[in-house]
Order: C-alpha cells, then sequence, then structure tokens
C-alpha cells in the first residue's frame, strides 16, 4: 500500500471524512476517478499560496524550498523530473 493511501486511511483533515468533501460541492482539484482528490492540483495550489505570501527578501529561499519539497515528496517520477529540469535564474531568485 502506498504511502499516501495509509495517509488518507488514517488521517482527516478538520475531522472529516474525505467523502464528505464531495458532498460539499469542492470545485478545485477534482481527481482523477472517484476516491482521489488530485494530489498534484492541490500541491501546485499550495505552492502558489506559498509564493504569494513570499516577499523579495525571501523569494530565493523560499523557491528553494519548494523545490526541495518536490525533489523529496513528490512520488511522480516524470513530474518530478519535469518541474526539477524547469531552469531557475538569477532573476527568479532575487524577486517573487
Amino acid at each position: 500500500m502506498a504511502a499516501s493511501d495509509v495517509v488518507e486511511q488514517e488521517w482527516r483533515l478538520c475531522g472529516t471524512d474525505w467523502s464528505a468533501y464531495g458532498d460539499r460541492g469542492w470545485r478545485s482539484c477534482k481527481g482523477s476517478f472517484a476516491g482521489h482528490r488530485g494530489f498534484t492540483c492541490g500541491l501546485w495550489s499550495l505552492f502558489h499560496a506559498v509564493a504569494a505570501r513570499s516577499d523579495n527578501a525571501t523569494a530565493g529561499n523560499d523557491l528553494q524550498t519548494l523545490r526541495s519539497t518536490v525533489s523529496a515528496f513528490f512520488d511522480c517520477t516524470e513530474c518530478r523530473k519535469h518541474f526539477e529540469g524547469i531552469p531557475v535564474t538569477d532573476a527568479d531568485l532575487a524577486s517573487k
């Protein structure tokens, strides 16, 4: 069993069963098929939220943290390699 499946079985966001989110009309990051919530979409949404809170003083460190997170935790090898292959310029590290 994949680690993500174990987490899904044992952990609840705010104590709410995962099936209840579909009943509430969750519109963002719907999964590709029943029982899956669209992990990659949720991950990118989180990254965009973190980037939006970044400022120029911390932009470089914040970007490196996000890239390290993907490298360490993203299970999709093809997706991870694609993300890691995106070039980062000095300008990317200097400002958000």
